[in-house]
């Protein structure tokens, strides 16, 4: 049965259907489906003692989709200097630099321990590179 356009309410895309289920099903699938980094010579988990300096698009502007048709607005966004900053714990000494001074983002990134820097660009349907 075919049930006319006229019936939909548009407001209801505005609903937040999440659940604590879906909530951990797309952390699971997202866990065991991101591959980051190599751990080549066990660098990885760093010292939670040490300086970490994070760089670029790491809270306001992080790349977190492509968007397109098939775009989904999730309900939280974990930034990479929250998750970060969540992982290494309250004691860790963690900087950071949005990256647009990058004289001060590459001096912040020579004084730390360890520097991560993220890079991005999008790509989505209608506006591919």
């Amino acid at each position: 049965m075919d049930v006319p356009t006229s019936t939909w309410d548009w407001g209801k895309l505005k609903n937040n259907v999440t659940t604590q289920a879906s909530i951990e099903s797309a952390r699971h699938l997202s866990a065991v489906s991101t591959v980051l980094l190599k751990n080549t010579g066990g660098v990885l988990p760093l010292p939670k003692d040490k300086h970490v300096a994070l760089v670029g698009f790491i809270d306001e502007g992080a790349v977190v989709h492509g968007g397109g048709s098939g775009s989904v607005v999730p309900s939280h966004i974990v930034t990479p200097l929250e998750g970060i900053t969540s992982a290494m714990g309250p004691g860790a000494k963690i900087s950071s630099n949005n990256g647009t001074d990058i004289a001060a983002a590459a001096a912040l990134a020579a004084s730390a321990d360890y520097a991560v820097v993220f890079v991005g660009t999008l790509s989505h349907e209608g506006g591919d590179r």
